[in-house]
């Protein structure tokens, strides 16, 4: 099991429970449809070079916004890996 730490593992858990809310799941599927709908016409927004890198920056916001939950959960399973998958890992990396 887990030797995570009794407050790490509320932080996690406070994550969870927003992640399977109505409210989470209906956010983030409204910010991957603004940012499609943004790609589409940003041609027609975007005429000066101000607008564009304004519209880059909107746009790796958004990117956050939606992959922030992966990033939680990956965050959670590799504190819960076994040791020896860590080991196993780091070992690996020698060999690239």
């Amino acid at each position: 099991m887990s030797n995570i730490d009794p407050e790490t593992q509320k932080y996690y858990n406070d994550y969870f429970d927003l992640f399977n809310t109505d409210g989470w799941i209906r956010f983030v599927r409204e910010m991957r449809d603004a940012k499609e709908q943004d790609e589409q016409t940003a041609d027609t927004r975007c005429i000066g070079n101000d607008q564009w890198q304004y519209e880059r920056g909107t746009k790796n916001m958004s990117r956050r916004v939606i992959g922030f939950e992966a990033s939680i959960r990956d965050a959670y399973d590799q504190l819960n890996k076994p040791e020896e998958d860590l080991d196993l890992e780091w070992d690996n990396l020698g060999q690239l």
